[in-house]
């Protein structure tokens, strides 16, 4: 069954990974965050894949996530086409 939840103990682990992932970015400095959406940014424009590509989709960046709107100009001014989920 496609819709089934995986197994208590799994799904209850990936909670607390999840909840601790959070927790982690949440306390990152800014500038350390930054820093890393840059080189993500630069590492993603270089891809081969994305360079050829036309459309793009791509996840908009929340809370303490990674930031994508430096990446999503950047594709948007190469003339892609960026789609989010």
């Amino acid at each position: 069954n496609a819709d089934a939840k995986p197994p208590f103990s799994i799904w209850a682990q990936a909670q607390e990974i999840r909840k601790k992932m959070h927790a982690l970015r949440k306390e990152q400095p800014l500038q350390e965050k930054n820093s890393a959406s840059q080189k993500i940014t630069q590492a993603v424009l270089s891809f081969p894949e994305i360079r050829a590509a036309k459309t793009v989709f791509i996840y908009r960046s929340f809370g303490g996530e990674v930031d994508t709107s430096a990446l999503v100009s950047a594709l948007t001014m190469q003339g892609k086409t960026v789609a989010f989920p």
